[in-house]
């Protein structure tokens, strides 16, 4: 991967995850920038992919889509509509998310009879176990709280054509996705867009996501985050979809619609070329950049008078991170070789920190030393 120029990353969580591997194994000089090699600079970034809004636009024109759209809406009136569309796997959250609506009628028994939940699922390998699981729960569920006249859970083992799938999430009240680890989830994003309003009488509808699928660092306070495994919290999560104010949804569904516009699949290219044009000029400045000779600053060090002295905290003197991560105790040797320079009353040393108001824990006393964040 290192043969590379640039090497992009759907969540910053991931590319500071390489970003500390290749520090830590290879003994590489890593920034939040990218890694620094003896003879060039790779740049790390994060680029999230999205989706062609404008290409949705067309396709959402077709007939057959709004007659989709029509007849599970028809098929649906006066009901609450929960949809999910998930791939049968280990990390797909599926058996947790019917657990969850189970314990969400069991909490909630006067929307038992007012809201249904349509679970699509498609099989990529056989999992016959898992598979097992899923159907029970299911099967308990509509068992325990279905009536002549209506049907809580909607469990659909197929693959939906186009139209259907986006009749579907144009027709819901609210998405659930309950990933146990997923990258950027794209449905999340065709749903928001699908939710303007524009086709169906259905709009602004809550986004209930996991919080261990990429898309949640983008998304964040705008959609309802939950832990799959919490299965307590993604019921109430449920509830408090189903009962959230107009003004509210619209609210948080106009700043999820932005994100979804500002990370569409033309703008993740365009970031993408951007970065290389960027990362050309960087890595010649690198190239150019002479290797540190010890001896020669030590004999500077020695003849000088006056000397100021600035040290990067990340990386030099703490383990390098994410802007918002939590500093570990600085190794006393560290302040001792600090606490030496500043004994000597020709220097003036600052200690550098991207880490705004976080630098100045990590050291006991900070009279002798200038803190710039």
């Amino acid at each position: 991967m290192l043969g590379a120029d640039l090497i992009g990353f759907q969540v910053e969580e991931y590319s500071g995850h390489f970003l500390r591997t290749c520090g830590r194994i290879l003994s590489a000089e890593a920034n939040d920038a990218g890694i620094e090699l003896k003879d060039r600079f790779v740049k790390v970034a994060t680029f999230p992919i999205g989706i062609d809004p404008v290409c949705w636009d067309r396709r959402r024109q077709s007939a057959d889509i709004n007659s989709w759209i029509d007849s599970i809406s028809t098929a649906h009136r006066g009901k609450r509509l929960i949809v999910s569309c998930d791939k049968v796997d280990a990390v797909g959250g599926i058996c947790q998310k019917m657990l969850s609506y189970e314990r969400f009628l069991n909490a909630y028994p006067e929307w038992a009879d007012q809201v249904v939940l349509i679970q699509v699922v498609t099989t990529t390998t056989q999992q016959p176990e898992l598979e097992a699981g899923i159907s029970d729960v299911a099967m308990r569920i509509n068992s325990l709280y279905a009536t002549l006249d209506h049907q809580p859970l909607v469990f659909l083992k197929q693959d939906l054509a186009f139209p259907q799938y986006l009749g579907l999430i144009t027709a819901a009240d609210a998405l659930m996705i309950t990933s146990l680890r997923e990258g950027m989830n794209l449905t999340s994003h065709e749903f928001i867009h699908c939710q303007d309003g524009l086709y169906g009488d259905k709009r602004y509808g809550s986004l209930i996501l996991s919080e261990f699928t990429g898309s949640a660092s983008l998304f964040g306070n705008h959609a309802l985050l939950v832990n799959p495994w919490d299965i307590r919290q993604c019921a109430n999560a449920l509830y408090a979809a189903l009962i959230r104010d107009w003004r509210e949804r619209k609210g948080d569904w106009e700043q999820l619609h932005q994100l979804v516009l500002d990370n569409s699949a033309i703008n993740w290219v365009k970031s993408f070329k951007e970065s290389m044009a960027c990362d050309k000029q960087i890595s010649y400045r690198m190239m150019t950049q002479p290797h540190l000779s010890v001896t020669r600053l030590k004999e500077r060090y020695q003849h000088a008078s006056r000397r100021i002295i600035f040290i990067q905290f990340e990386g030099t003197l703490a383990p390098r991170g994410s802007p918002n991560s939590v500093f570990i105790a600085t190794p006393q040797r560290t302040i001792a070789t600090l606490a030496d320079l500043t004994d000597n009353a020709a220097n003036d040393v600052y200690v550098l920190s991207s880490r705004i108001g976080r630098t100045g824990e990590a050291f006991p006393s900070r009279d002798w030393c200038g803190i710039d964040c």
